[in-house]
């Protein structure tokens, strides 16, 4: 995150998958919000065994992904 505020998320996919950041739930399908300070963040995308979904995207118009 370059600027701390608010960062937008949108999660295109079936019910089931929860969008979680740096430990706190934020959101599931469909957009969602949440502020956050400036620097570097753990996204986590938890998948129940049971609503794998055939394919998932995570956009975001507020922030760069960076895989590690």
């Amino acid at each position: 995150v370059a600027q701390a505020g608010k960062v937008r998320f949108l999660l295109e996919c079936p019910p089931g998958p929860e969008l979680w950041i740096d430990g706190r739930k934020v959101g599931t399908a469909g957009p969602s919000s949440v502020e956050l300070s400036q620097g570097l963040h753990r996204v986590v995308l938890q998948i129940p065994p049971q609503h794998v979904p055939e394919a998932l995207r995570l956009t975001s118009p507020d922030v760069s992904f960076v895989l590690n």
